[in-house]
């Protein structure tokens, strides 16, 4: 039991210093031979305000008065809706789009709906709308890489 709560303890202070993403690497190779374009700009804005929101703490919330109680289970909430949004983030295609939107809200609502019993533990709207945001502009990005790739002939 100890060897759990210790790897606990790790993975949350961890969070104090920054999520890394898995899915960058995605991204970024996305993203490369497309930094001019808006939509690749757009990506990474988008993408600077997630880091933003996870080193300042802004991903979820909830009403524990203890702080450590707080901060833990604000930082298993934050974990949990950022690795389901980095797996479907890697399993993104232009195809599946519209799927990987829809699981990525039902995540947030059954998250925020189990965190009730945690002090209303939630995560916040606003990162919701980021990180759809964030599949929204992956996908699109994909899509004009492949019609860069495979132009359309008339």
């Amino acid at each position: 039991m100890q060897e759990v709560l210790s790897a606990l303890e790790h993975k949350i202070e961890a969070k104090q210093f920054g999520l890394q993403l898995p899915a960058t690497r995605v991204l970024e190779q996305l993203i490369e031979g497309y930094n001019e374009t808006d939509t690749a700009r757009y990506l990474c804005n988008v993408r600077e305000k997630i880091q933003q929101a996870i080193e300042k703490q802004q991903v979820a919330s909830c009403n524990y008065v203890d702080d450590s109680r707080r901060r833990s289970t604000i930082a298993i909430i934050s974990l949990a809706f950022n690795s389901k949004a980095d797996s479907y983030l890697s399993r993104l295609s232009t195809e599946n789009l519209g799927e990987m939107l829809q699981a990525l809200r039902d995540d947030y609502v059954l998250l925020n709906y189990t965190g009730q019993a945690m002090s209303q533990a939630m995560v916040q709207e606003s990162y919701l709308h980021l990180r759809l945001e964030e599949l929204r502009f992956a996908a699109l990005l994909m899509q004009l890489k492949q019609d860069h790739l495979y132009p359309h002939t008339v």
